[in-house]
């Protein structure tokens, strides 16, 4: 995104508590990623970022410590040998040392416990096997939280067979390997994000889109990341139990052009969340979601009964995220 656009997104800062600066691709990369920092703190915004940590070190990682207020760092593994063979030409042993010298600089520069630094693990069938060494890897560093999400979005029926999860039997395997985390978190007071194995009875994803939305690099105003891939046309695809389906990009509008509020009021936006109102009353605003020591909030049997008399948009069908997943 360049700064023009980003102006433009910015005249809704007044209204919004955080501004997340992460999408598809490496954040850092952007020439002017301090200046939209800054713009974002200026109007009173707490700010975030995931990044990849290629590009940590001890220069960035005051950057990041001294003005944001989270910092999340995919790694998703524990070794050299998974790590650098999930991240090709990413080195292990640098992305460490970037990790230290953020939380050095946090003890350094703040006194306020900020930036909230957490380490990042998507589990996949290749990789889970080192997610209790990845907790020990986390509390040696001295992070806050480790978050373990699954690859719950894949565009090829080929990746498909890589997600640790299952919607009908989860490897009794891969559920002790959680459990050796949650006891392994709890026992060094480290934070625990963990997604589940198998679906959970929520009312929608953590997109919250009655609350938050998605802001592409041209501006674009979207109610999830997943719902405008990076990709030439109209259409993007999602593979929902080794199908390959095809769904329409969503976006309401454009912050180049209208203004946030606008965009939020048009019929066909709010028809979208329509449904994600209703699910939310039917359940009475109940939490759901992972939890911060390792479980999952989610409804009771009637709760969940009275949520799916709502039909989700077509746009969120066939999505693991809408299953808590």
């Amino acid at each position: 995104m360049d700064m023009v656009t980003y102006r433009a997104v910015a005249r809704a800062f007044p209204y919004v508590k955080q501004v997340y600066l992460d999408a598809w691709g490496e954040p850092l990369l952007n020439p002017h990623f301090w200046e939209m920092v800054a713009v974002a703190r200026d109007n009173g915004c707490s700010v975030g970022v995931t990044t990849n940590g290629v590009l940590l070190d001890s220069r960035v990682a005051e950057l990041l410590a001294r003005n944001l207020d989270v910092v999340g760092i995919s790694v998703d593994g524990a070794t050299a040998d998974t790590y650098e063979r999930m991240r090709i030409g990413a080195r292990f042993e640098k992305v460490v040392q970037g990790i230290q010298d953020l939380v050095a600089a946090r003890k350094a520069l703040r006194s306020d416990g900020l930036p909230l630094i957490s380490l990042l693990f998507l589990k996949t069938n290749e990789n889970i096997h080192e997610l209790p060494a990845f907790v020990d890897l986390a509390a040696t560093l001295g992070v806050d939280e480790v978050i373990a999400s699954n690859l719950s979005y894949v565009t090829q029926p080929a990746h498909d067979s890589l997600k640790a999860f299952s919607l009908h039997a989860p490897s009794p395997a891969h559920i002790e390997i959680l459990e050796q985390v949650r006891c392994k978190a709890k026992s060094k007071g480290l934070g625990l994000r963990l997604y589940p194995l198998a679906p959970k009875r929520v009312p929608f994803c953590e997109a919250r889109p009655l609350e938050e939305l998605h802001i592409t690099w041209e501006g674009l105003v979207a109610p999830c990341v997943y719902l405008t891939l990076p990709v030439a046309g109209d259409i993007i695809f999602r593979v929902y139990e080794g199908v390959r389906y095809r769904v329409p990009k969503t976006h309401f509008g454009d912050l180049r052009v209208s203004t946030l509020l606008e965009i939020w009021e048009r019929e066909a936006y709010r028809q979208f969340r329509e449904p994600f109102a209703k699910r939310s009353a039917a359940c009475g605003g109940a939490p759901f979601g992972p939890s911060g020591d390792g479980g999952f909030r989610e409804l009771d049997g009637p709760a969940f009964d009275a949520v799916t008399r709502y039909s989700l948009p077509d746009a969120c069908r066939g999505c693991y995220k809408a299953m808590g997943l």
